[in-house]
């Protein structure tokens, strides 16, 4: 078996206000379903989806971490900052 690409779904409470943030990341929304709770961001060649659908129930926690690893300075990430994403170095 050969994959082209792999696609996370990332469980989150809030879709637009998680757009949103994406969007800060330099993401643009490829396709999305309000009535779902359901999107597709892209940023270059990677992708990923948000559903507010996934774990609905009060109580038990949505699950998911996923590691981002920019080809950028961090200066760049400074710049991200002044938007509103906060951001942590381990090094």
């Amino acid at each position: 078996m050969k994959l082209s690409r792999l696609v996370p779904m990332q469980p989150v409470g809030n879709m637009p206000a998680s757009v949103a943030f994406y969007e800060k990341l330099g993401f643009v929304v490829e396709s999305r379903n309000d009535e779902w709770g359901w999107a597709m961001l892209r940023c270059g060649d990677c992708r990923i989806m948000l559903d507010q659908s996934i774990n609905p129930h009060a109580g038990i926690p949505r699950i998911s971490v996923l590691y981002l690893y920019p080809r950028t300075s961090w200066s760049s990430i400074a710049t991200l900052g002044r938007t509103g994403c906060l951001f942590q170095s381990w090094t």
